[in-house]
């Protein structure tokens, strides 16, 4: 909703004449244009302490804001002007309706009336503005169940492929009929989000005109215009907003039967927690020719980069059967690798600017990232696109001195965000370790608090930093949190593996959900993971001091996150 509106032209505040405002001072709560803030306000007592920033900084509407209340016209008596305002009706009076309709009313000044209405006003904006943040949250939520559920669809389908193919070929039929209905089930899921979603949206565009109205009204100078229009506020606009519906039908899993004609198996629908248990199972298991698999990154053709900073050697490498075929190898020292979404493969090798290295010939060269004067201690790149690194300033990682950051840059190189002091202005990191992000945006950083791997996980969302330094079962005193590495799963959950062989599964808020015991399953000194479906990842491993047997390299099928 969008209502029409008219300004009075806002001139300095000093010679009243120049409408080309450039400065305020905050002391003295003065719009000011150029000369006179360069000839005139010099005068002013103590002018040389006062703090006079650029009006850009704060605005128009954070300056002094003169409301003219001597020309609000009566809207019954035209030739006269109102004087008071009158609390029993709610509106401005002159002099005319005081004496003819206002008797034994209750009186205000205009300025206090129009006071207590911006008041008012705010507290609506604040309530819409909660609207909004809360029919966002639902949003995603409506995007978190359809990304839950497709990644059920794909298991059903898979369960009901491997009973097909067991059954004899007379069952064929039948199983074809249960997959066609839950494709049908899947396109209800979609149809019933979708049309929830377009709610949500029409809902939010509805709270965004509203808030954009009410910023229209707080922001006029004319009072008319201001007691006209907020006296349809109640009506239009305190309105529930409701809640989003997130219930929707849920994919149907796959029972199996016996293997008969009659029994092929059966949909039923999961009644249970959509916390699922935890599951992980060896899938493969590679002997590499290195100690330590510390860095990986898969290519969309199914090859990987292995990376073994100890031997300063990196591998590009493809998994055949059990058996990992070398491709190429390059000589390079090592703090992270990240592949590009055209496969083309970016190290960090300690100094201030980024290698690439050619995704089809294998040619290493300089890139457009850098974060000079800092050295770059590791590299990431977002599903859509931005180059994230850590940096220090050159020198030792410990004890900590210089600069610590996490910056965000484009396509190009630009730098589009630095992290490197909190709210409070207190340094952020101590040694960025290891980077990661969600598919909403929110950036993972392993931040090394000693040269004992001694560290914690920073969750940056926006302005919200949220931390995570272990799980108290596991992680007491005398066990602090040594993490290896981080990444994350497709379904946007955190996976943080430690020194300990433990895997901590984190929600998108650095929240623990699961922890898991990876020895349990046979596999031991755990150091770097790497997803590259909803079923499975591999997971690379290092031997410790004194071993004489190579690292190995296991490939992993999962669920449950």
């Amino acid at each position: 909703m969008a209502l029409s509106k008219a300004q009075d032209i806002i001139a300095c505040n000093l010679c009243e004449s120049d409408t080309k405002l450039k400065w305020k001072c905050l002391d003295c709560d003065l719009l000011m244009c150029n000369k006179c803030c360069d000839k005139v306000h010099p005068k002013f007592k103590n002018a040389k302490d006062h703090t006079i920033v650029d009006i850009k900084q704060v605005g128009v509407s954070g300056g002094v804001r003169h409301q003219d209340f001597t020309n609000i016209k009566c809207k019954i008596h035209t030739t006269q002007y109102c004087c008071i305002f009158c609390s029993s009706c709610d509106k401005p009076a002159c002099p005319s309706c005081i004496t003819k309709g206002h008797a034994g009313h209750t009186f205000i000044e205009i300025k206090e009336a129009y006071e207590m209405k911006v008041e008012w006003l705010k507290n609506r904006k604040r309530k819409l503005k909660m609207n909004e943040t809360r029919l966002g949250e639902g949003d995603n939520t409506l995007d978190q169940i359809l990304v839950r559920e497709s990644s059920n669809c794909q298991k059903t389908l898979q369960d009901i492929q491997h009973q097909r193919d067991a059954l004899k070929k007379e069952v064929d039929r039948y199983a074809c009929r249960l997959i066609e209905e839950v494709n049908k089930n899947m396109t209800r899921i979609r149809e019933s989000i979708s049309k929830e979603k377009k709610k949500v949206l029409t809902r939010r565009q509805l709270e965004e005109n509203k808030l954009e109205t009410i910023e229209e009204i707080l922001t006029t100078m004319d009072m008319s215009f201001f007691f006209e229009n907020t006296d349809l506020i109640p009506k239009y606009f305190d309105q529930d907003v409701g809640v989003v519906n997130s219930s929707h039908n849920r994919m149907p899993l796959f029972k199996s039967g016996t293997i008969s004609q009659s029994n092929v198996g059966t949909l039923y629908e999961d009644i249970s927690s959509s916390n699922t248990a935890i599951a992980m199972k060896i899938n493969k298991e590679f002997i590499t020719g290195f100690k330590y698999c510390q860095y990986m990154a898969a290519c969309s053709d199914g090859t990987l980069w292995i990376g073994d900073d100890a031997m300063k050697i990196l591998h590009k490498m493809k998994p055949e059967g059990n058996i990992l075929q070398t491709i190429s190898t390059i000589k390079t020292e090592l703090r992270g690798i990240a592949v590009t979404h055209n496969n083309d493969l970016l190290i960090t090798d300690g100094q201030f600017k980024l290698k690439v290295v050619n995704g089809r010939t294998g040619k290493v060269s300089e890139s457009k990232y850098s974060a000079d004067p800092l050295g770059i201690t590791d590299v990431h790149i977002t599903s859509d696109h931005k180059v994230i690194v850590g940096a220090m300033s050159p020198g030792k990682a410990f004890p900590v001195t210089g600069r610590r950051v996490v910056i965000v840059m484009d396509q190009e190189g630009n730098h589009l965000t630095v992290y490197e002091q909190d709210k409070f202005k207190r340094n952020m990191f101590s040694y960025v370790w290891r980077i990661t992000s969600t598919n909403t945006g929110n950036i993972c950083v392993v931040d090394c608090l000693s040269d004992d791997y001694r560290s914690k996980v920073l969750v940056l969302c926006g302005d919200i930093v949220n931390e995570y330094v272990g799980n108290q079962v596991i992680n007491k005193e005398d066990k602090r949190l040594q993490i290896a590495n981080i990444t994350t799963t497709p379904s946007d959950n955190i996976v943080v593996v430690d020194f300990d062989n433990h895997i901590h599964i984190l929600d998108s808020s650095a929240n623990l959900v699961y922890y898991y015991n990876i020895k349990e399953i046979g596999i031991e000194f755990p150091y770097c993971p790497i997803f590259t479906s909803a079923m499975s990842f591999y997971i690379g491993c290092y031997q410790p001091e004194g071993s004489t047997q190579k690292a190995r390299l296991y490939e992993i099928q999962y669920s449950g996150f």
